[in-house]
């Protein structure tokens, strides 16, 4: 399952580009040259192997670069275009929070207003709110780790045949919304947490809210997209598609991924007949035009935007960094969202401070390069040297030498990170983000599997380990230590 990987991917670039981390090193560069470094370096990463998609990249309000790499699907040779529709995989949340905005402005819905006045089914769910799901603090688990509902398995077994599994306990090939609903009223999984105690990014809280609109405006969720989102802002060729719709639309972009030099299909599957979270199609041509239109009224409202744009507020007092449907770098001026599910890949960045926009998307199971190309992109265009990924080859350590890295250590004023051992296996979890493996390259030097990010721990003149690096895209930043448990 690719989904739990989808979230850690979107959580740890979040995570250190907002807690200080970035690719400084600040360059001027004309535009040319800015998008003669944007061609080199996706050139590069297509002749590599990495990258298969489509870049846009928008400077000052004007289209700085735009290009296309490969091709649609394995079988057909048709050339990728800007005009191509690939699945957005998680950027999908950016128009299902949209979606519940346009109600509350039609006066159908209310943020807070209990989940179960909408979805009886759920009465026992009562206490959270449409908000908490937009925020991703209703504590609702993540449905992909529901395996005794879903499959019957009493844990997560990596030789099973999660399909088959699927289809023999639900009578049925395909995962939908309905189930979910149902699986939510007959087993009643604990939340996680309290509400608003923490954040926690769970795709099941956008299929619900995927579920409110189409039962709130009394439409299929595909239909009101279209009807109030993908046509105002004029995207002409986004459509929502899953796997229980009986036609394949014809400008659909096929997932693909690479084994032993082959190139196989890494597409669709049984989990794909539900919407809110993902399913969601369209071109890089249309995401601009999405992009367009939320500087305007077109869509929603000013005042809308205003809730939209910010972070949300836990019990504590703190930020989560997440709005409604975007992670929030700044506070109304620069927000993203990216997406990762089978073999595609998309970041969507809005800088609106600037009116710099970045589109990326991919079909190619790039993961961790296609995170890395991002990164690049990002520092192109702000100006900024970087650093192109290098290849890590893991190594073991004996428990002892990983134990010696365990405690908090302060990246910033207002996030620590939490390392810690299971068995021998070493963790990295910062404030309010997933708990995240690191893997050793040598002995003091670990990496992401998920992130074009790397760790070293550093020793004192005694041989106590008293603070990390965190390295990305040729930057150090340093952690000082400041607890060992």
């Amino acid at each position: 399952m690719k989904k739990q990987l989808s979230i850690q991917f979107i959580c740890v670039v979040i995570c250190f580009t907002l807690s200080g981390i970035s690719t400084a090193l600040a360059q001027k560069h004309s535009e040319n040259n800015k998008a003669q470094e944007i061609a080199k370096v996706l050139r590069l990463f297509h002749q590599q192997g990495k990258f298969n998609g489509t870049a846009l990249i928008v400077e000052k309000g004007q289209v700085l670069y735009k290009g296309s790499f490969g091709f649609e699907s394995v079988a057909a040779k048709k050339p990728i275009t800007s005009q191509s529709c690939f699945y957005l995989a998680s950027v999908t949340k950016t128009f299902t929070a949209t979606a519940i905005i346009k109600l509350q402005e039609q006066g159908k819905l209310q943020y807070d207003h209990s989940i179960a006045r909408y979805l009886p089914k759920l009465s026992h769910y009562k206490a959270i709110t449409i908000r908490h799901l937009l925020n991703h603090t209703s504590g609702i688990p993540d449905y992909e780790g529901w395996y005794e509902a879903l499959y019957g398995l009493k844990k997560e077994d990596k030789s099973a045949d999660y399909a088959q599994l699927f289809a023999k306990k639900w009578k049925t090939k395909l995962l939908t919304n309905e189930i979910i609903i149902e699986i939510l009223r007959k087993y009643r999984p604990a939340l996680n947490f309290a509400k608003d105690e923490k954040f926690e990014y769970s795709n099941t809280n956008y299929i619900l809210l995927a579920s409110i609109v189409a039962r709130v405006s009394g439409m299929s969720f595909a239909q009101f997209l279209k009807q109030y989102l993908f046509e105002p802002a004029g995207m002409r060729s986004a459509y929502v598609y899953h796997l229980g719709m009986k036609k394949s639309p014809q400008n659909r972009v096929y997932g693909f991924k690479t084994e032993k030099g082959q190139r196989i299909s890494n597409d669709l599957i049984f989990m794909d007949g539900v919407v809110g979270d993902g399913n969601v199609y369209a071109s890089a041509e249309d995401l601009l035009k999405w992009d367009e239109a939320l500087y305007t009224e077109k869509i929603i409202k000013n005042t809308s935007k205003e809730l939209a744009f910010v972070p949300g507020v836990l019990n504590n007092g703190e930020s989560t960094h997440y709005g409604f449907g975007w992670a929030i770098m700044k506070p109304e001026q620069n927000i993203m969202h990216l997406g990762q599910w089978a073999g595609f890949q998309s970041a969507f960045e809005r800088d609106m401070q600037n009116h710099n926009t970045i589109i990326l998307i991919d079909n190619s199971t790039s993961e961790v390069n296609f995170n890395a190309c991002y990164g690049i992109m990002r520092a192109i265009l702000a100006g900024r040297e970087y650093k192109m990924p290098q290849k890590y080859t893991e190594i073991s350590l004996p428990v002892t030498t990983l134990q010696k890295y365990v405690g908090k250590y302060a990246l910033s004023a207002k996030t620590m990170l939490d390392v810690t051992l299971e068995g021998n296996q070493l963790y990295a979890q910062a404030s309010h983000q997933p708990k995240l493996p690191i893997f050793p390259v040598t002995a003091q030097k670990f990496f992401f599997k998920v992130a074009d990010i790397q760790i070293t721990f550093v020793k004192d003149a005694q041989g106590k380990v008293d603070q990390l690096l965190v390295h990305r895209q040729g930057r150090d930043f340093p952690a000082k230590k400041v607890t060992s448990k």
